[in-house]
């Protein structure tokens, strides 16, 4: 990867070849981690300022979390955004939240090792119905 003087001005980073990449994943709502792509992980780290600066004009912040990924998200008032924006329906929120206490649950990990460390539909099924019939 190019040193950081590289992206000096917007321009700069936009003329680099990983420039596409980062701009339509970004867009595309993709969290860019070192591990899912460390070249573009560098890209991004190299370019911030400067990707900042354009993803402003549509009305985003790139942001870098402290766990290791950057992300988009709009800046201030979401309808302001000229950036596609998806909100989760209360079912899909619900669904990511027993994936993840399955997924972080020690007596489902057991289980989940022994069986090639995927959660199946019909144990989240499982989860979900087991959670209808406590209310």
């Amino acid at each position: 990867m190019s040193a950081a003087s590289d992206f000096e001005t917007l321009a700069d980073a936009m003329r680099h070849p990983l420039f596409p990449r980062a701009d339509v994943a970004l867009r595309a709502g993709v969290h860019v981690t070192r591990t899912s792509d460390e070249t573009l992980y560098e890209f991004l780290s190299l370019g911030h300022d400067v990707l900042s600066e354009h993803f402003a004009r549509y009305g985003a912040t790139l942001q870098h979390a402290p766990e290791g990924f950057y992300w988009l998200e709009p800046a201030g008032d979401p309808s302001a955004c000229l950036l596609s924006i998806r909100h989760l329906s209360e079912g899909e929120m619900l669904v990511a939240i027993v994936v993840t206490v399955l997924a972080f649950d020690a007596d489902h990990v057991d289980e989940a090792l022994a069986s090639g460390g995927l959660i199946t539909v019909a144990e989240i099924v499982r989860t979900l119905e087991a959670l209808v019939d406590e209310r």
